[in-house]
């Protein structure tokens, strides 16, 4: 089950562990946890508590229906899931700001065989950080 949002979220990744972080693909249709979190976050950027208390629910619920940049994105991410690597991820927040954590690959999956959509899920690893966008 997923939900869909305004916009997509952008996903990065810091693979090798260079500080490069490199585009994986959008979140086109998050879980409905997911989605509550990035809808917290969006609707209380003033307010630090609820802020972490929302960037840790996203971070602990970071699944959904991804739309990946290319075929060797999807070979990278079957190489993580099988070898259980923990990597620096950054799911970036139209209007709302970035969240980046320690994650490893925990589901990955086709959802169409004739596209690149996968069922990801994120397991996270470390203590998760979220940057709100500057007002404009």
């Amino acid at each position: 089950m997923t939900a869909t949002l305004a916009s997509d979220l952008a996903l990065a990744a810091d693979i090798p562990g260079s500080g490069d972080f490199i585009a994986i693909g959008r979140v086109h249709a998050p879980s409905p946890a997911m989605a509550a979190a990035v809808r917290d976050l969006a609707a209380n950027p003033a307010d630090p508590e609820l802020l972490d208390i929302a960037a840790y629910s996203l971070a602990s619920n970071a699944f959904g229906l991804c739309v990946l940049d290319s075929a060797v994105i999807e070979k990278i991410l079957q190489a993580c899931l099988a070898a259980q690597l923990a990597a620096e991820w950054r799911i970036e927040i139209p209007g709302a700001g970035v969240l980046q954590a320690l994650f490893t690959v925990a589901r990955f999956e086709p959802v169409n065989h004739d596209s690149r959509t996968f069922a990801l899920g994120l397991r996270l690893a470390g203590k998760p950080a979220f940057s709100p966008e500057p007002p404009v």
